[in-house]
């Protein structure tokens, strides 16, 4: 979290966004799943809004594992 507020402060969008994904899978090792879903999407959406597509991508597949929406519209996860 100190990370992420440090990143957000000088003003560099991709490397707060790969911190909110370190942030979501250290929350899904301590159980906290909804959390974990919330950085991942916040971070999804910062990676795709700056065009970092390989970066997306490992987002998208950390989505996934979490049991959050895959990229495309209107699919359901396997928890939905």
């Amino acid at each position: 979290e100190e990370a992420l507020a440090a990143y957000e402060a000088i003003r560099t969008p991709y490397e707060a966004a790969l911190a909110r994904l370190g942030l979501a899978r250290a929350l899904a090792a301590r159980d906290r799943r909804d959390a974990a879903r919330e950085q991942a999407t916040l971070g999804l959406a910062a990676l795709e809004g700056l065009g970092a597509r390989r970066a997306a991508k490992d987002a998208r597949r950390l989505l996934v594992w979490l049991g959050g929406r895959r990229a495309g519209a209107g699919e359901l996860t396997p928890r939905e």
